[in-house]
């Protein structure tokens, strides 16, 4: 019984997913279809993301993408890999600095 209940409710989602799948084609194949809209679509009713259709015809926008993503993350790390430094230089001063002190004070 508890079998047949998750065999059925596997079967409505599966049926779901399958006409949400009919539409984007449809989309897709009208030129209505964004790589923006496979991000927003949600199926609320199961409570997953359909990120499984990004379609062919926007493939070519999905490089650019991931190019301006990787450009930012790298940013990212030479803004914190230079961060780091001026703080390594600014400790190694202060070092000196208390060496002298030091010195000074002998």
């Amino acid at each position: 019984m508890r079998r047949s209940h998750y065999e059925e409710r596997r079967g409505e989602r599966l049926a779901l997913l399958s006409k949400e799948r009919d539409v984007v084609i449809r989309q897709e194949n009208n030129g209505k279809w964004t790589i923006e809209d496979a991000r927003s679509l949600e199926l609320s009713h199961i409570g997953i993301m359909n990120n499984s259709s990004l379609h062919r015809s926007n493939t070519s926008k999905l490089p650019n993408v991931m190019i301006l993503k990787e450009k930012a993350q790298l940013e990212k790390i030479k803004e914190k890999q230079a961060k780091e430094l001026q703080m390594k230089i600014e400790y190694e001063i202060k070092i000196e600095e208390s060496i002298k002190q030091n010195n000074a004070k002998l």
